[in-house]
């Protein structure tokens, strides 16, 4: 199972592609660059479900920029759950 942050769900979110796993964050004013890439999930042994970053799909590497409004805005979105 693979467990995400708020920060990781929204750079999911504004990465759009399926199976992108987010593997590096960079704090800038006003936000947080967040690279990642698609790769496969492990399959077997005790990382079952874990994103295999040894294998990673060419030419799928991408980095977003995540606001801190948007930050802000899921932060307020949880708070009202």
């Amino acid at each position: 199972m693979v467990y995400e942050t708020r920060l990781e769900r929204e750079a999911i979110k504004l990465a759009g592609k399926p199976g992108w796993h987010p593997y590096n964050f960079v704090k800038l004013h006003g936000g947080v660059n967040v690279t990642g890439v698609q790769c496969p999930l492990i399959t077997r042994g005790p990382n079952k479900g874990q994103p295999n970053f040894r294998k990673p799909v060419a030419g799928s590497r991408m980095t977003v920029f995540v606001p801190s409004v948007a930050k802000a805005s899921v932060a307020q979105t949880n708070a009202e759950d």
